[in-house]
């Protein structure tokens, strides 16, 4: 599996601290699918990633899960249903189905982020593409099957910020959007994960197999 480098534009917000807006909390049950989710995104790092913050030793020092949230920040009013949402997975991560919250046209904001902001500040955040790349006029759009981004410095930027900036149209939001995301924190010989699956189950784009 090759290392790929993002092309894609994001919009991080303002400097000043960031507000959250008010919005729709919704908060996420686990369950052994969403533990399956994390531990399949762990076993798909390549090894030159992997080895960058596991030693030998601390593979044998068990991952703690953390919570995770996520927010869906309206951009044109309707386009989620006229509501703001912040979803919150408790421990671990797990699976979020875009279609469950997008309503109708437009664009809006993705944010997905640790609720500790001080492990968020030190996080490596890994996404595992699984959507086509197309292309649509002069821009392409889906990082392509078998592309693993290293977004830290975007995810990072997201605590001053709305997030990932994406439209509807031509479903760009979903090849944008769909994959897996891998938290991952080591702090001296503590290591802290969370993992979230980004899926669209009303979308027709070409996923990955």
């Amino acid at each position: 599996m090759s290392v790929a480098i993002s092309l894609l534009v994001f919009s991080a917000g303002c400097t000043k601290a960031w507000e959250a807006p008010e919005s729709v909390v919704t908060k996420v049950e686990k369950t052994s699918e969403d533990f399956a989710v994390a531990e399949s995104v762990a076993k798909d790092i390549p090894p030159e990633i992997y080895d960058d913050y596991l030693s030998d030793d601390a593979t044998k020092i068990r991952p703690t899960a953390v919570e995770l949230e996520v927010w869906l920040i309206e951009k044109t009013v309707g386009v989620l249903g006229g509501v703001n949402h912040h979803i919150l997975f408790e421990r671990g991560g797990g699976e979020l189905d875009l279609a469950d919250f997008v309503k109708g046209r437009g664009n809006f904001y993705f944010k997905a982020v640790l609720s500790d902001a001080e492990l968020m500040s030190q996080a490596s955040v890994y996404y595992f593409s699984d959507a086509d790349q197309v292309k649509m006029g002069e821009e392409t759009f889906g990082s392509g099957c078998q592309a693993v981004l290293d977004m830290t410095s975007h995810f990072r930027s997201f605590l001053k910020g709305n997030g990932i900036l994406t439209s509807t149209a031509d479903s760009r939001y979903s090849y944008l959007l769909s994959g897996q995301y891998l938290f991952w924190v080591k702090i001296e010989k503590n290591i802290y994960f969370s993992a979230l699956k980004v899926v669209d189950s009303k979308s027709r784009i070409r996923t990955c197999k």
